[in-house]
């Protein structure tokens, strides 16, 4: 993964810390969902536009939610392992 989409060389990948390696892989991880986000909001859009006069307007975190969606508390250590399981997984679960 990291020599093909990280985009880092096989030369500077043997060179990288652990620590360089995670930071370039947050990067990675924060543009794919800044992406999805142009998607969601799209989505978001379509179904405001098309929902009954009964049904409430929806936010996009509402109907997709992100990693993004950072409320600015904490995340746990078990929610932590969760998410870089997915994200080493790339199972999107």
């Amino acid at each position: 993964m990291a020599i093909g989409e990280l985009q880092v060389k096989p030369d500077e990948f043997w060179r990288l810390t652990n620590g360089e390696l995670m930071a370039i892989l947050r990067g990675y991880v924060i543009r794919g969902n800044k992406e999805s986000a142009n998607h969601r909001n799209l989505y978001t859009l379509f179904w405001n536009a098309n929902k009954s006069k009964d049904t409430s307007t929806k936010l996009p975190k509402d109907l997709w939610p992100l990693d993004i969606d950072y409320d600015g508390s904490e995340m746990s250590m078990e929610e932590k392992q969760k998410l870089f399981s997915k994200i080493a997984n790339n199972d999107g679960t």
